[in-house]
């Protein structure tokens, strides 16, 4: 059966008088092809019925038609509002035409700018960024209430940049280089510098400077080795915003500003919350999967709920949230977010400055051949973390045995005074003491993230000195100390050693 739209097309061209070679010459300049109108044709009746057909579709002529004055007045009334409505549509047409496809509002040259980026072959970005966190030490909303943090003074240093690739129908590849400072109470200081990669959404980085992190994960285990971190499948429901800006979206129109001497359109944003608690709740369901986290699914939504209400009920409000727009390239050259949030017990800075510069320069990304996965990570640092944590526990048990040929007995006080009355009561403390009375004990040790998790006991002649491990399986507790000695429990996950002989 012939389509309906070339059955009306023929019967047009019949009425206008146009043979049926003709026809079929000007439908197949049009697209449809020669079996499709012969079908058509002889749906119509063959040869016998054109004649016909042509007849009745053709156009009556004026004089044929009986016109009543009356009538043509009321024809008059009738046209004018339909020929009204009918303009009115094609303006309305017109309009959505370019809303659409040629939106030069404010909103739509700013969107349209953050689409052209993702078109590009490529681009350059540069990050600079960072937190500075002043606090009391009460307690900070998940993930940032862990002893790392403890609520009280850090502060965050981030600098780097890479490149942007589109690579066509691809998905999305992107290359970079980070440093990352970070300064913790008590003066611990970390230096960490890595590079990433990424395709669409799997992840890869690799750390290649790890200064300070050996008190945390107990050895340069990260060092050099690519890590992938595969968010494909977490994030699979969760989709950014059209316009490509992440957790962030259009609010108005500021003054246009130079920048780095080229004329810009200048935009004021706003975070889009929605789009930010999606992302979290998505990523930390995977991040739970990997063992990272201590949650369960159940409290992922409202652990999220709870860290944004925290900074919500925070912000001070004087921030910046700005973009910068090339009015020449119609392509972003700057995002600027800038922060404060404070109350009675805490205050903190945020700041992000991202810029984007050498559209459509020739670079390449290359993948790493092997990474390890997110799992064989989080074993490995806990590993490698165990492994310090006991090298560690043995040059406190060698700064014991200094102690006690020196004082004639286990700490006990500082440098000796008074003899033995009682224990420390933490590991942190021993420590004090130790270096106190000048006794070393190796670097690291008694440092933010180090300490809270030794234990100790004595009665001044003998002791128990534990530390917690992150796995019970560690091959260290095969034939280890287990029982309980001055107060301190000697079963996985916490291992112990004694100046008692098993």
């Amino acid at each position: 059966m012939a389509k309906p739209e070339l059955l009306e097309a023929i019967k047009r061209f019949l009425g206008a008088d146009q043979s049926v070679d003709s026809i079929k010459r000007i439908l197949m300049g049009t697209g449809w092809k020669e079996k499709e109108i012969d079908e058509a044709l002889a749906e119509l009746g063959g040869k016998g019925m054109i004649e016909k057909q042509r007849e009745l579709f053709r156009p009556r002529p004026l004089a044929a038609l009986e016109v009543k004055k009356p009538q043509a007045l009321k024809s008059k009334k009738i046209i004018f509002p339909v020929a009204v409505i009918l303009a009115a549509t094609a303006i309305l047409a017109i309009a959505a035409y370019f809303f659409y496809f040629n939106d030069r509002s404010p909103r739509g040259i700013f969107e349209k700018a953050f689409s052209n980026l993702s078109g590009l072959k490529s681009a350059r970005y540069d990050f600079k960024g960072g937190v500075n966190f002043k606090g009391d030490g009460a307690p900070l909303p998940p993930p940032l209430n862990n002893s790392f943090f403890r609520g009280s003074d850090f502060s965050i240093l981030i600098d780097g940049g890479g490149n942007l690739v589109s690579g066509g129908n691809k998905e999305r590849e992107n290359s970079g280089s980070f440093s990352v400072a970070i300064v913790l109470s008590g003066g611990a200081k970390i230096l960490v510098s890595a590079d990433t990669v990424s395709l669409g959404g799997t992840f890869y980085f690799r750390v290649t400077r790890a200064d300070g992190l050996e008190n945390f994960t107990g050895s340069d285990f990260l060092k050099d080795k690519w890590v992938k971190v595969d968010l494909k499948e977490a994030l699979k429901d969760f989709s950014y915003s059209s316009q490509g800006l992440y957790f962030l979206k259009f609010k108005q129109a500021l003054p246009k500003e130079m920048v780095e001497g080229e004329a810009a359109d200048h935009y004021q944003l706003e975070l889009d919350q929605e789009q930010l608690k999606q992302f979290l709740v998505a990523a930390g369901g995977y991040i739970e999967q990997a063992n990272l986290a201590q949650a369960q699914a159940g409290d992922l939504k409202g652990q999220v709920d709870q860290f944004l209400k925290f900074f919500d009920d925070r912000v001070l409000g004087s921030g910046r949230l700005e973009a910068w727009v090339s009015e020449a390239k119609k392509l972003p050259l700057r995002i600027l977010v800038n922060e404060k949030f404070k109350d009675q017990k805490m205050e903190m800075d945020f700041e992000s400055d991202l810029t984007f510069s050498n559209f459509n320069d020739q670079v390449t990304v290359a993948v790493p051949a092997e990474a390890m996965s997110m799992i064989e990570l989080v074993k490995g640092l806990g590993q490698a973390a165990d492994n310090g944590r006991i090298e560690n526990l043995k040059k406190i048990q060698a700064a014991l045995t200094v102690y006690k040929r020196k004082c004639g007995f286990y700490p006990g006080p500082m440098n000796c005074e008074g003899g033995f009355k009682a224990a420390p009561k933490s590991g942190d403390e021993l420590i004090g003491i130790l270096k106190g009375t000048g006794i070393p004990i190796g670097n690291g040790l008694g440092e933010s993230g180090t300490r809270e998790a030794y234990f100790y006991g004595t009665d001044g002649s003998n002791y128990f000195l534990g530390v917690t491990l992150n796995s019970k399986n560690h091959p260290a507790f095969k034939g280890s100390l287990r029982g309980v000695g001055f107060g301190i429990n000697c079963y996985p996950p916490v291992y112990c050693v004694s100046s008692f002989k098993k």
